[in-house]
């Protein structure tokens, strides 16, 4: 496995996970056998994810206090924290043939606020991921701070969503705690014949807060 493959699922998660608690679960899940893999130590679930660099590997956006096994993920009212904010764009393609969404890349981005630079932009493959990653992991005291999160995820994804209306687009606003995402370094394997590398787009030092990113919906009147 070349070294780009390696560090960039690294880069990538110690990003997203380096600081959280040892007590809490990392999912990664596995496309081929629909199973998930919980992991309470960073390294682990990266060098899982770099072992299979060539499979479908998915990592849950929330942590979890509890393994719940091999073929469930942890439900969107349990996830104890998360690292940031997401959006998944897919681009018209032929693994996405609907009219209705953007063409390239550069389609994709221009649907950001300009003044929010994500910390990572992954290509997938058929599309984008864009991460507004935290200047600390997001740890729920209780369940008003897990529903103000799933209020602040969900608003992000409506936010880009309206976005892509405007330009004539339908994209799907995936903002739920229990998403789960592609792992840059891997493998999109949808099309056997035709497999796509993951790869990390920009890597940026932007990060922000939860209380930050807030505010800037509150005064678009997003969501």
């Amino acid at each position: 496995m070349e070294e780009h493959v390696r560090s960039s699922a690294r880069q990538f998660l110690e990003a997203l996970f380096a600081n959280k608690p040892e007590e809490l679960r990392i999912l990664i899940w596995m496309l081929a056998d629909r199973g998930s893999r919980w992991f309470r130590d960073v390294d682990s679930a990266i060098g899982f994810a770099e072992s299979a660099s060539e499979q479908d590997v998915y990592i849950g956006v929330g942590l979890s206090e509890k393994d719940y096994g091999p073929d469930r993920r942890c439900p969107s009212k349990k996830i104890a924290a998360i690292g940031g904010l997401w959006v998944d764009i897919d681009l018209r393609s032929d693994a996405h043939p609907k009219t209705t969404l953007p063409c390239t890349i550069e389609e994709a981005l221009s649907l950001l606020p300009t003044d929010l630079p994500p910390t990572f932009i992954i290509l997938t493959g058929n599309g984008i991921h864009a991460w507004l990653l935290f200047r600390e992991l997001y740890l729920f005291r209780n369940d008003e701070d897990r529903a103000a999160a799933a209020v602040l995820a969900m608003r992000w994804n409506t936010l880009i969503r309206g976005n892509a209306r405007m330009r004539g687009w339908n994209i799907e606003r995936l903002g739920d705690l229990a998403r789960i995402l592609r792992v840059p370094g891997t493998t999109n394997c949808k099309d056997p014949s035709n497999p796509k590398a993951v790869v990390i787009h920009v890597h940026s030092d932007h990060r922000y807060n939860p209380s930050d990113l807030s505010r800037y919906l509150d005064h678009l009147g997003a969501g």
